[in-house]
């Protein structure tokens, strides 16, 4: 009977790798979006470009966005205006009261239309030159300073100066460009995390699913022991098939050893 027993439990440890632990999705990072100084001639920039990277936060799926109207009544009642850039140790002190990881502050430094009109050129066909009109074309560009606080530290973690922009006159859609970039560049400190689940050759088990905005040929990059992406030899991952709360990958190089709990993250 001792022998069966020891049988028994021999088998189930020669099986364990292959099993799948329910492991639950890493906690996501909470970030509150303070409404950026408007230092330009437009009226509501500063509105409208917290708007954009807090659109664009959500369509990440990668972090809880706390909603700025609570986060301003926070901030007012703390004697504070909530808007534009604020001591990060002040911050700090609001952050903690919501519970949040991140602040993100800033301004919205200038920000212009340019139109260039419809003009005619000389175009060659054949032996000889005809006029040809050339289509006017309207840009907008709206430059940005933005900084991420850590609330734990108190500390600038990232800061930033780029330019949104946009094909059109309307200066809100250079904003809403600049909200884009401005998650791309963060979403280091906000990523959408997973482990691995289990290993079956090399089809890949992740504990994201639809209900984490997963979907086929998305892709996930694997993470170091610091949930790092290593950048010399970052690692893929390539989603095949997903169900609502897992998916299933193929590691793209076949080379790299992968261990069954192993940190991914999704890529942009």
């Amino acid at each position: 009977m001792k022998k069966l027993l020891l049988l028994a439990v021999g088998i189930c440890l020669l099986l364990l790798p292959n099993l799948s632990f329910a492991e639950a999705p890493i906690a996501p990072k909470k970030i509150g979006v303070l409404e950026l100084e408007n230092k330009t001639q437009f009226p509501l920039t500063g509105e409208s470009a917290a708007d954009a990277i807090m659109v664009h936060l959500l369509q990440a799926k990668s972090c809880d966005v706390i909603e700025r109207e609570y986060l301003n009544q926070t901030f007012i009642q703390n004697g504070l205006q909530p808007k534009g850039v604020i001591d990060p140790a002040i911050i700090s002190s609001v952050g903690n009261q919501l519970g949040l990881d991140y602040i993100l502050m800033g301004n919205i430094v200038s920000a212009k239309t340019k139109t260039t009109p419809a003009r005619w050129q000389q175009v060659k066909m054949g032996q000889m030159r005809v006029p040809q009109l050339v289509p006017g074309y309207s840009n907008s560009y709206a430059d940005f300073e933005v900084m991420l606080v850590d609330v734990k530290t108190s500390k600038i973690v990232w800061n930033g100066n780029y330019t949104g922009s946009s094909g059109t006159a309307d200066v809100r859609d250079a904003l809403k460009d600049g909200g884009r970039q401005t998650v791309r560049r963060i979403y280091n400190f906000i990523p959408l995390q997973g482990s691995i689940t289990k290993i079956d050759g090399n089809k890949i088990h992740i504990n994201l699913g639809k209900e984490n905005g997963i979907g086929p040929k998305d892709t996930f990059t694997l993470a170091k022991q610091n949930n790092a992406i290593d950048s010399k030899k970052p690692t893929k991952l390539k989603v095949l098939e997903v169900s609502e709360l897992s998916c299933i990958a193929i590691l793209k190089d076949t080379n790299r050893v992968i261990e069954t709990g192993d940190i991914v993250i999704k890529s942009l």
